[in-house]
């Protein structure tokens, strides 16, 4: 049965559908009684039965058989029929094939190209920033490690000296705690009658001596004199030396020992030095050559701590001094202080600084109080570059 889907008619299987119930066979007396007259109207009013079928136009009987399949498919009853929604689907650009010549795949290998180029050139600079964090550590680690050599050699110098300055205390002391050469015996009063005045004033003049060389000794610190009498009596001259006044007597270090449990809770030396600096509003700390007050607290503490000439001249006009030498043999010296305390104030001109240096000996015995000595000075600096350093120092 061929179908044509222009002559399709929505409400034929309507209107067959209430034909057939009212055929005969299918009637029923009360019903056709009750619905009769509104089935009337209604088919009166239905634009079914009012429509023509229509004309059936077939132009082209040769695609008879090429819709028999489709004829095939819509053989069904009206009820039966579900028609099914479909989707379109737009093809993928990926499986889209254009031919362009090859200039796709030309970008493509160029684009490719400089992405490889790109990501080259980012490795070769993370090798190099790589290798540039590694030298500079290693170089880091090298400086460290020289600066803590360097250290361990100042230590092992200091230690050396005051060891060295130790030593030399304790052979002092000990010779101060010999017991005194016996006094020679003095002269009868007949001896004494028979001097003459030219011998009389003789003692009187060594006498003399004896208490300048005593004055000089006491005020000069480290200076040696040595003084030359005249006159021909020994006697008389080991008489008038003996009457020089003699130097207090001391006792032998083992009477003034404590015992060992007092001697090790006696503070050490270095502490109580540090103690009364900051006490008097000193200061013992190092510096650099950034400022002046820098360059004379860099200077000092090298001088006395460090006991280095090559640094403390890092600090000094080049006319301060002769030598490294020179400097270092000064540095040596033992009357030098064992520490020491700086007092910084302004000086009445521009680089100009009153200093007053106090220096700190260590005594001979532990947890004695040391004796300090006081210098005031006037520095004079000036800045050679980026650093200032010591132009003079002048004491008083």
């Amino acid at each position: 049965m061929a179908h044509d889907p222009d002559s399709f008619d929505p409400y034929a299987g309507l209107d067959s559908g209430s034909n057939a119930k009212e055929s005969p066979q299918d009637s029923d007396p009360f019903f056709d009684h009750v619905t009769a007259p509104n089935r009337d109207k209604k088919q009166s009013a239905s634009p079914a039965s009012k429509q023509e079928p229509p004309e059936v136009i077939n132009a082209d009987d040769d695609t008879a058989e090429e819709d028999e399949w489709i004829d095939e498919a819509l053989e069904t009853e009206f009820h039966d029929y579900a028609p099914r929604a479909t989707r379109f689907a737009a093809p993928r650009a990926e499986d889209v094939r254009v031919d362009d010549g090859g200039a796709s795949s030309k970008a493509e290998a160029k684009a490719e190209k400089r992405s490889s180029k790109a990501d080259d050139r980012l490795t070769r600079r993370q090798q190099r920033e790589e290798e540039k964090r590694q030298r500079k550590a290693e170089r880091d680690a090298a400086k460290a490690e020289e600066a803590a050599k360097r250290k361990a050699r100042k230590a092992e110098e200091a230690e050396r000296r005051r060891e060295e300055k130790e030593a030399k205390r304790a052979a002092k002391a000990e010779k101060r705690s010999q017991p005194p050469a016996p006094e020679p015996s003095a002269p009868s009063p007949a001896e004494e009658d028979t001097r003459t005045p030219s011998n009389r004033k003789a003692k009187g003049a060594l006498v003399i001596a004896a208490a300048v060389v005593g004055v000089v000794a006491v005020g000069g610190g480290w200076a040696a004199v040595k003084a030359v009498s005249g006159g021909d009596d020994d006697k008389e001259q080991a008489q008038a030396q003996s009457t020089a006044p003699e130097p207090p007597d001391e006792k032998s270090p083992s009477e003034n020992s404590p015992s060992e449990k007092t001697a090790q809770q006696e503070p050490d030396f270095q502490a109580v030095a540090a103690k009364q600096c900051k006490s008097s509003g000193g200061t013992a700390e190092d510096g650099d050559g950034s400022s002046p007050e820098g360059a004379i607290k860099a200077f000092n503490h090298a001088y006395y701590v460090d006991k280095s000439a090559k640094e403390a001249v890092k600090y000094l006009d080049s006319a301060m001094y002769d030598s490294e030498d020179a400097l270092q043999k000064g540095i040596d010296d033992d009357g030098n202080g064992d520490a020491y305390c700086l007092k910084i104030d302004k000086g009445q001109e521009d680089n100009q600084f009153k200093v007053t240096l106090t220096e700190f000996m260590e005594p001979a015995k532990k947890g004695d109080k040391p004796e300090t000595r006081k210098t005031d000075q006037v520095i004079t600096l000036a800045k050679d570059g980026k650093d200032w350093k010591v132009k003079t120092i002048s004491v008083g």
